[in-house]
């Protein structure tokens, strides 16, 4: 470890002129120390005491700026930065270290999305954090960390998020003419249908990778037409190909090697169903991973839109005038010649977006930085994560159906009543909830259960084994339709239901279905005991100020008829991130909830 000389502002001392290049050496290497004086050959010569005079004159320069140099810079309060730096990088960092500024440079590995979620619950800052990407201290934030975690924090390294595949695969692809795009992330791709790819990628909950692929995703699919059907062809896909990390990923490209580590269960996982893998790594993952000699070296495809980037900031948090002082010095030496060449030894680009010599085809990379896709703001990606979350994750659902007398209504082209509809319909969306999920089913309308507008069909159990028993018992219902749209008091309790969740891992969500509007009837006008009931404003200042990012409980509604207040149901569904769909025909209807069911929450923003 280089110790001395330090890092950071040289203190510069007189240079007493000695003879020889070896006591010039001498000096060169301990700059500020009492240097023994080399040895001299005494000879006859005028000016002796002379020599003596200037001896003691550099003496007590050296001294002095050897004082000057302890008195006029802080001494390290605690004598050590701590730096807490993502795995990836921190080799590197520690590979930099020393002395810095007085200080000596302590590294400490950890996830970066650990490290963000331990900010956001009030856990001290380290000195300096080198997360992966500039989205963890801006999500970290977002969940209630200091915002001075967020400012402008420059960066020490780059690594853009690419696509890889096997090199048989790949070369089949070129074969072909083929060049893969951003649109490969739906299942429906040319690419992929062609060559039989499932896509994986790393779980954006913990790698700024994966929440890469989810902006890109967000930003290519959310505003389609064809939305729906998108998702019902990803979420399949989706659901068992998000691995913890780009270890795993690139050991499903390896199946071999990963069979004889015996450190992931990735590669059981594979091929279960014959399909390729393809997967989204930063490059830098892909470049340790090809260096270090696998059996089969992974090819990476650079999609001409360009690439999202992780961009390594370096945050400094520390207050301590020294250790902000010690934290600009070794930055200085992440920046240094040195330092770039260690960064870009690691497979990391320089900010520049330069590469180590080795960043070539081959080892399945290119030297040429792809284009670079900004990343949208952290806002943006929160709410896109929190939308990924809702696809992805167990869920405690209550499925709120109406029963007022319109639902009798036969709709056209069809066998079915309204009711007999939004039965079926609600058993084909439970069917399709992921593994884990819980599911019960509610009726509303006014006085359904006593001074009550709403009441429970199916106890919420196992949605593997209640998704018949739902559609049985709405069935059911259709001698008991009466009443009239007793829709805010409904919502609200349905809400208090799905949000009782033991399992946290688990995310809460109610589907609506209703074919009109909240209308009390005489209940509403003379007030039956006194009141109106609950009012749109009421219920939805109630259902925001109930609502908690990281425990949701999502509301999402289906209008179907001409009596939908349309506003009304997005001013519900809206005040919990969710969304609302008013459909006209039964075909419509059925797109809509089950895309509802795949999808409850906005991914990129809601209406207002």
């Amino acid at each position: 470890m280089r110790v001395w000389p330090p890092f950071g502002v040289p203190v510069e001392l007189p240079e007493p002129r000695l003879r020889g290049r070896r006591a010039q050496r001498d000096m060169r290497e301990a700059p500020g120390r009492r240097t023994p004086a080399p040895a001299v050959v005494r000879r006859r010569r005028r000016g002796g005491r002379a020599v003596a005079v200037s001896c003691m004159v550099m003496l007590t320069a050296m001294v002095g700026g050897a004082s000057w140099a302890m008195m006029g810079r802080p001494a390290c309060a605690a004598s050590e930065l701590s730096v807490v730096a993502d795995p990836q990088i921190a080799p590197v960092l520690r590979q930099l270290g020393g002395i810095a500024g007085g200080c000596a440079v302590a590294v400490v590995a950890r996830s970066s999305a650990e490290v963000a979620d331990a900010l956001a619950r009030g856990e001290a800052a380290p000195d300096v954090w080198v997360p992966e990407d500039s989205v963890w201290p801006g999500l970290a934030v977002e969940r209630g960390a200091p915002r001075r975690l967020a400012g402008a924090a420059p960066s020490i390294a780059r690594t853009p998020v690419i696509l890889a595949v096997r090199q048989e695969m790949a070369t089949k692809i070129a074969v072909k003419g083929a060049r893969p795009t951003w649109n490969v992330l739906a299942p429906s791709d040319q690419v992929v249908t062609e060559n039989k790819l499932t896509v994986m990628l790393a779980d954006p909950a913990v790698s700024a990778a994966g929440i890469a692929a989810v902006d890109v995703f967000a930003a290519a699919m959310g505003d389609r037409d064809d939305f729906a059907q998108v998702m019902a062809e990803v979420l399949p896909d989706l659901r068992r190909s998000v691995l913890s990390g780009p270890a795993d990923l690139l050991a499903a490209l390896d199946p071999d090697d990963a069979a004889d580590a015996d450190d992931t269960d990735a590669a059981a996982d594979t091929d279960a169903d014959g399909d390729e893998p393809m997967v989204v790594v930063p490059e830098q993952a892909l470049f340790a991973h090809n260096t270090a000699g696998p059996r089969r070296t992974a090819i990476g495809l650079y999609p001409p839109e360009g690439a999202v980037a992780l961009d390594y900031p370096y945050v400094v948090s520390a207050e301590d005038p020294a250790k902000r002082e010690a934290a600009a010095a070794f930055l200085e030496v992440i920046r240094s010649e040195r330092g770039a060449a260690a960064v870009r030894a690691a497979g990391f680009r320089t900010p520049d977006g330069r590469a180590d010599a080795r960043m070539s085809d081959q080892y399945g990379l290119r030297a040429e930085e792809p284009a670079r896709i900004p990343d949208p703001p952290a806002e943006v990606t929160a709410q896109a994560l929190r939308g990924l979350r809702l696809l992805l994750a167990p869920t405690r659902t209550v499925v709120l159906v109406d029963t007022s007398w319109s639902m009798r209504q036969k709709v056209r082209g069809t066998a079915d009543t309204r009711l007999s509809l939004a039965a079926r319909l609600a058993e084909e969306g439970v069917r399709g909830l992921p593994e884990g999920s819980e599911a019960g089913a509610w009726r509303f309308a006014t006085d359904v259960d006593g001074d009550r507008d709403y009441q429970e069909v199916v106890p919420v159990g196992p949605a593997g084994e209640r998704a018949e028993r739902i559609g049985d018992e709405l069935r059911g219902l259709r001698k008991k339709i009466g009443g009239h749209t007793g829709l805010y008091d409904a919502v609200l309790a349905a809400v208090e239901e799905a949000g009782r969740r033991d399992d946290p891992a688990q995310v809460g969500m109610v589907i609506v279905v209703t074919d009109g509007r909240n209308d009390l009837g005489e209940k509403g006008e003379k007030g039956g005991n006194g009141e109106r009931g609950t009012s749109l404003d009421d219920a939805v200042r109630a259902l925001r100020e109930g609502y908690d990012a990281e425990r949701p409980v999502t509301v999402a509604a289906l209008g179907f008829g001409p009596d939908v207040d349309r506003a009304e149901l997005e001013a519900i569904a809206g005040a919990t991130n969710g969304r609302a769909v008013v459909a006209g025909t039964a075909d419509e209807a059925r797109t809509a909830l089950l895309d509802l069911f795949a999808r409850p929450a906005c991914l990129t923003a809601c209406p207002s």
